[in-house]
């Protein structure tokens, strides 16, 4: 069996989930952690031994499909492996770069990876040349999803010696440092490797964002003004407590933890839509958890202020992680660790005196997985998913639809619509749930909203420039209030300044 670095990464997964869901093993779990048992040679293919493969185009007898085995050699070179700083884009930005983490010699393994290609894995220029030469590069830059059989066998290489490399050699933080720190190495996500997530059950969100349903139901149409009138006003802006509790076509109450809504002016027939100046209102809004104790502060601390940079932690985005992996895969634990950002509490400090003002947690996290090479999906996947706190604090189980999870009697509870639907992306959560398991572990909820009035598109010019509208809003619920479902968010604590 070849040693490939994701097969193992997707049994180990395997094996590791169903540990997650109470299966019991009966032999050691320790054997499913790297570093694994495997052999790697000891000396690697000289340069003029790996440019014997390589065929003489100036030869009488040379044959067009003969370029394609020497496209193999070319593009596995790796920077100054032959000496100078030409390099092929596999070998320096795929086979280099994924072996950055370890001390070896990334030029003698490339060299074995072509004498693995040709002599091991069976490349055969006369029976494949041909459809090569014909197909071009395939994998590249411009994103084709064709491909060379000789760089299926590039990929198949490379992954055979990065699982043979951890198995034998150290992991360094930042190799290239001389006093770099050893580290453990656990998985193909970091260093990044991973290319298809065998978990997600869609090819990509659906489009056509701008219908409106009931977890967005705040429209805005105040169009019909000057420029420098519509960016000064502020009576026309949406009340931030009517994007943040909805109710659904059932009667039952929801919250929204993050949401991203804009709303843009029409574009008049036949115009393209940034061909000509129009205005445009959005808000950033999000939820931040903090204790029963420290609510009043926050508050404080946060009315009639701007809100930008003030302190409070932006939404992370994990673009290594798969759908399914997150709340108990070996790659949540790597990155929910302080030095990856992914610490659950954060501190919240004045931004002018440094003074701590209390702890602060996110609600919502971003999956995203955007990999340009991905025949399993048909364009970037992104939704939001809630944080490990909420998922714990809410029992959430994984629900069989994409975006969606449930609680342990099997109803769901939170979901972000925009991966089954085409809606704008946010994350909802049943609203008597949330506040019942806050008000049980003494936490409060509240919401923080950033947003802008502004004219985009067009060519201006500095007379052009009305300014704009910044928009600071801050909902919350009074402690001891709406509980149980009952009552509603009070707010917004407003700011607008113009600038």
């Amino acid at each position: 069996m070849i040693p490939d670095v994701l097969l193992r990464d997707y049994a180990k997964g395997i094996i590791e989930f169903a540990v997650f869901k109470g299966h019991k093993f009966d032999f050691d779990l320790a054997k499913i952690q790297p570093p694994f048992k495997s052999n790697l040679p000891a000396t690697f293919p000289t340069n003029d031994e790996t440019d014997k493969f390589k065929f003489n185009y100036e030869d009488k007898d040379f044959k067009k499909h003969q370029w394609s085995q020497n496209s193999i050699l070319s593009s596995m070179v790796t920077e100054y492996g032959r000496g100078t700083s030409g390099y092929g884009d596999f070998g320096r930005y795929t086979f280099q770069r994924g072996l950055s983490d370890w001390r070896v010699d990334v030029n003698g393994l490339s060299n074995l990876a072509v004498k693995w290609i040709i002599e091991r894995y069976g490349y055969d220029v006369e029976k494949h040349g041909e459809f090569d030469r014909t197909i071009g590069s395939g994998r590249s830059r411009d994103n084709g999803r064709e491909e060379r059989i000789g760089k299926k066998y590039q990929w198949i290489a490379f992954y055979e010696i990065l699982a043979k490399v951890s198995d034998n050699y150290p992991c360094y933080e930042n190799s290239y440092s001389r006093d770099a720190k050893e580290i453990k190495y656990e998985g193909p996500w970091e260093p990044y490797v991973r290319d298809i997530d065998p978990t997600t059950t869609i090819k990509g969100n659906p489009k056509d964002k701008s219908k409106t349903y009931w977890w967005n139901p705040v429209v805005y149409s105040n169009w019909n003004l000057p420029n420098k009138d519509w960016v000064s006003l502020t009576n026309d802006l949406p009340s931030p407590q009517n994007l943040v509790s909805v109710t659904d076509e059932h009667g039952i109450e929801w919250l929204v933890l993050e949401m991203y809504p804009d709303w843009n002016e029409p574009t008049p027939l036949g115009e393209e839509e940034y061909k000509s100046p129009h205005k445009r209102l959005v808000y950033d809004l999000s939820s931040h958890i903090v204790y029963k104790k420290d609510l009043q502060k926050i508050i404080d601390y946060l009315t009639n202020r701007n809100l930008r940079g003030c302190g409070l932690s932006e939404s992370k985005n994990r673009y290594q992680m798969f759908s399914r992996e997150y709340y108990w895969a070996a790659a949540n634990r790597t990155f929910n660790t302080y030095y990856y950002g992914g610490n659950e509490w954060d501190e919240l400090h004045n931004e002018e005196s440094g003074e701590y003002i209390c702890n602060t947690a996110r609600t919502a996290i971003q999956y995203l997985w955007e990999e340009e090479f991905d025949a399993s999906k048909d364009e970037t996947i992104s939704f939001y998913k809630p944080t490990e706190l909420v998922f714990r604090l809410l029992d959430l189980q994984y629900s069989k639809l994409e975006g969606q999870l449930l609680n342990t009697k099997g109803e769901m509870i939170c979901f972000d619509p925009s991966a089954t639907t085409p809606s704008i992306r946010c994350l909802l959560v049943r609203k008597p749930d949330l506040l019942k398991v806050l008000a049980e572990n003494d936490l409060e909820i509240i919401w923080t909203s950033v947003g802008e009035k502004l004219v985009i598109g067009g060519h201006f010019n500095r007379t052009d420039w009305v300014g704009r509208l910044n928009i600071s809003d801050v909902v919350y619920f009074e402690s001891g209030g709406g509980r149980g479902g009952g009552g509603g968010p009070r707010g917004p604590e407003r700011c607008t300044e113009k600038n």
